[in-house]
């Protein structure tokens, strides 16, 4: 993946893990072109990411 995806993946867990680690539950899946990134608080889902990536030659 390209730098910066990463970079925004890391700040998108990051910020979720920093609120309250004990109570948030953080999940990437990554495929060669998509990311989902599922985010939960006390085991209830709140946010569901999903990273449509578009390869650039």
């Amino acid at each position: 993946m390209h730098p910066l995806v990463d970079e925004m993946i890391d700040e998108l867990v990051g910020t979720a893990c920093a609120y309250n680690d004990d109570e948030v539950d953080v999940r990437v899946q990554e495929s060669s072109n998509r990311v989902q990134i599922q985010i939960s608080v006390i085991d209830k889902p709140v946010m569901d990411i999903i990273l449509n990536l578009t390869r650039i030659s």
